[in-house]
């Protein structure tokens, strides 16, 4: 081989390179330091506890955990000299999203992005309700370990669902034994709950429910077609329970609008009164169905700090695979279908069901961490008081986790926000941008998380990642489309 034919090999080696350290440059998320779990005090501060009251304190925290509380002003307890100090301000436990998915790691930077929208919004622990590619499972460890940032994440892992799956990403299982092996191999991964979908058949529902009982695991999810709600899993999504079903013509959907148009309201009182006397949880996620007419209504979607930093092509995307939620003929029946999601979560209020704000995060424009405030929104709309919202994101859903969360006790994980008003009487729009966010005592400021919200936008919204990301998403929805 001639020189000449050596230094043209050369040359296009040495393109190759340079263009593959540009993709990997232009791709590569920025990296954010993580808060260490430091000592801190906060002093003089309005603790409120949803449910419970308020009371002037100063707060102690190390190694993760509230190590002291006492009444503002006394004699202030020995303390390390380095201790970081926050004066002032209104303490609320930190926000609980109980209805998340992160995205795939295919979405190359989407899952850190998903951690920092959600701690910039004062969530500081979610329950991902099923995995799309179970590597969230992992992603746990590296939050909790200190090497990535982030909320407390707790995961189900993948959906179970039954052979003809109503999404691709769910699991298949066909017969009894198969069933009750997947949830022990959800056991030996670690997972924290285990999640039903709406296509599994009887007997893998009722095995699926009964092994996770004898593996510690708690069930959620949707209720099977298969199943009556005396036989459905202690806990339930969208409402799941209230519409009788029409199974001829339900297909893979969880539901169709004319189910809904067929629920009376007596039926929604009587629905929740056996809800009650079977202890069922339900998790409402009206911020869902709302941010989903955004594929026909773009207003819907203006104003929110969530959406506002993510990617074009998850707009891409969320128009491609999902269709309109409604079409004029059908209009007036979704409209319906949203007014009586609010009578059912008045009803839960009458009838003393306990239910756990969720958002569904992942779902069409449904944004990490912005939409659990939406939601909450939504639920003082519906008729509930802003402490009864608040508690529905703190205290109650906090009972789900061991140790427990959703409040402020010596002992417990340190998880709070400080606010720079009080929600109640300046209403839920403060959470938007609390002061300082403290996720296990690692204690996240205002400044930190602006900054990383502006390196994270630089690389995300400009530049070579979206133009990347765009041509990928326009050449997989081409094909998709065909």
């Amino acid at each position: 081989m001639n020189k000449s034919w050596l230094k043209i090999i050369g040359s296009l080696v040495a393109l190759l390179l340079i263009g593959v350290i540009t993709l990997w440059l232009g791709l590569r998320t920025p990296s954010l330091s993580v808060p260490e779990q430091g000592p801190t005090r906060l002093l003089g501060v309005t603790l409120i506890i949803p449910g419970k009251g308020r009371s002037l304190v100063d707060i102690g925290i190390k190694d993760g955990r509230i190590a002291w509380i006492r009444p503002a002003n006394q004699h202030e307890p020995e303390t390390e000299q380095e201790a970081l100090t926050i004066r002032g301000g209104y303490v609320l436990p930190g926000l609980i999203d109980m209805h998340v998915h992160y995205p795939p790691s295919v979405a190359i930077g989407q899952q850190d992005l998903w951690s920092l929208l959600f701690v910039a919004h004062g969530v500081t622990t979610v329950r991902e309700t099923g995995s799309i590619d179970g590597t969230s499972m992992e992603l746990r460890h590296e939050i909790r370990d200190g090497k990535r940032h982030g909320p407390n994440l707790f995961s189900c892992g993948k959906i179970i669902d039954g052979p003809n799956k109503a999404f691709p990403s769910n699991v298949s299982v066909s017969g009894e034994m198969e069933a009750r092996a997947l949830v022990q191999l959800r056991k030996t991964e670690g997972a924290d709950c285990v999640k039903l979908y709406h296509m599994l058949g009887r007997d893998e529902a009722i095995a699926i429910l009964d092994e996770s009982k004898k593996q510690g695991l708690k069930a959620i999810g949707h209720l099977p077609h298969s199943l009556e709600l005396e036989d459905a899993p202690g806990e339930l999504m969208h409402f799941m329970g209230f519409p009788v079903v029409d199974k001829a013509v339900v297909g893979r959907s969880e539901n169709k609008l004319a189910d809904w148009a067929r629920l009376s309201d007596q039926e929604i009182e009587e629905t929740a009164r056996k809800m009650k006397e079977l202890e069922i949880v339900q998790v409402p996620d009206l911020i869902n169905i709302e941010m989903r007419t955004g594929i026909l209504d773009p207003g819907v979607l203006e104003g929110d700090t969530g959406l506002a930093h993510l990617p074009e092509f998850w707009g891409k995307a969320w128009r491609t695979l999902f269709s309109a939620p409604y079409d004029e003929a059908s209009r007036i029946q979704y409209q319906g279908m949203q007014e009586k999601w609010s009578s059912i979560l008045k009803a839960l209020k009458r009838n003393n069901v306990r239910f756990y704000a969720g958002s569904d995060t992942l779902m069409p424009f449904v944004a990490p961490g912005s939409s659990i405030h939406r939601n909450l929104e939504l639920y003082v709309q519906a008729g509930l008081t802003v402490d009864e919202a608040l508690a529905s994101a703190t205290v109650v859903p906090g009972e789900w986790y061991n140790p427990r969360r959703g409040t402020v006790e010596i002992g417990l994980p340190a998880d709070l926000i400080v606010l720079s008003a009080d929600p109640y009487s300046s209403g839920l729009q403060v959470l938007r941008t609390p002061s300082y966010v403290i996720v296990s005592g690692r204690v996240y400021t205002r400044q930190y998380l602006d900054s990383a919200l502006a390196s994270f936008d630089e690389h995300f919204l400009e530049g070579t990642y979206p133009w990347i990301l765009n041509m990928i998403a326009d050449g997989i929805i081409s094909l998709y489309q065909r």
